[in-house]
């Protein structure tokens, strides 16, 4: 009986292998105009090989194969893509190709990619998300970046890649200090104000924490306290991911409330009025945290902290 089987399988595999390709490389240059705007043909196309036994080969050819392609544009450009032949997935790498293709060859390109790197970004790259949306990928220093400008050329270079569709931009970045991540939602291009107020919430918060390590933590001493800076994420479902900035004082001298509040109000000056403050009375011995905000007086300090002057 087996040996009935696998001749059979084979034939069935063969009858609809042809067909099966044509869907698959339609389906595939359907998507690359509809997410894309370009027209594409396909220049190559074959079967992504599996591993196991023949029958689970031929099984799994017969119900799901994925055919890698290889497309061509109007301007030749060629790029890559995977698809299954049931057509419910669907892979393609145009995105990256026409950026790395503009980044040689289109001098305005270049230009925008320049405004880049003067914000702070290297390695940069634009590749794909999902369906129409581009991902913005590379390291970036947040003390040197504007916002303003890094979005006006990503919108750019965008709208070089993909031509009149709707498109959307994300956010996919690694900052070189304080080594966070900067990862945002999709956003489509109509909303390019709020992808970038999202990223200077990211480089305001970094910068902050910059400011406090080569600024603020030396000027602490006189006050006869140290202090640390931490970053801790806050996510709401739905929403952006976002870091806090905390810092925590620990006393190196006798606790002073007059000492504690000029320390405070200097972060105020620092422009860390959001930062939540927390204060070490002892090894161990954490107090509650509050916004530095709202640490004003004496009493604001008792009520948040839960000790006075000894």
């Amino acid at each position: 009986m087996r040996k009935l089987i696998l001749p059979v399988l084979a034939v069935l595999l063969l009858a609809g292998c042809g067909s099966e390709e044509e869907e698959a490389a339609a389906y595939t240059e359907q998507q690359v105009e509809k997410l894309y705007g370009v027209e594409s043909k396909t220049v190559k196309i074959e079967e992504q090989q599996g591993y196991g036994s023949t029958i689970v080969i031929v099984l799994a050819s017969l119900f799901g194969d994925t055919y890698n392609l290889t497309l061509k544009t109007e301007d030749d450009l060629t790029f890559s893509a995977s698809v299954t032949g049931e057509l419910t997935q669907f892979h393609v790498y145009y995105v990256s190709e026409k950026h790395k293709s503009l980044l040689k060859e289109n001098e305005v390109y270049q230009k925008l990619a320049g405004i880049l790197e003067e914000n702070g970004i290297s390695d940069i790259m634009l590749g794909q998300g999902f369906e129409s949306t581009i991902e913005a990928s590379g390291k970036i220093r947040p003390k040197s970046a504007n916002a303003g400008q890094i979005m006006d050329a990503l919108t750019g270079m965008s709208e070089m890649i993909i031509k009149d569709v709707p498109y959307s931009l994300s956010l996919n970045m690694e900052t070189e200090e304080p080594g966070e991540t900067i990862e945002t939602l999709a956003y489509s291009s109509g909303e390019t104000a709020e992808l970038k107020n999202a990223l200077e919430t990211y480089l305001q918060t970094f910068k902050l924490h910059h400011t406090f390590e080569t600024s603020v933590e030396s000027k602490l001493e006189p006050f006869g306290l140290s202090g640390l800076s931490f970053l801790s994420e806050r996510f709401e479902e739905g929403e952006e991911r976002y870091y806090d900035q905390e810092i925590s004082l620990s006393l190196t001298e006798n606790y002073n409330e007059e000492n504690l509040l000029r320390a405070i109000s200097l972060l105020r000056e620092n422009g860390m009025s959001d930062a939540q403050v927390y204060l070490f009375i002892e090894a161990g011995s954490r107090t509650e945290s509050c916004k530095a905000s709202v640490l004003k007086n004496a009493a604001d300090l008792r009520r948040c902290f839960g000790i006075e002057n000894k």
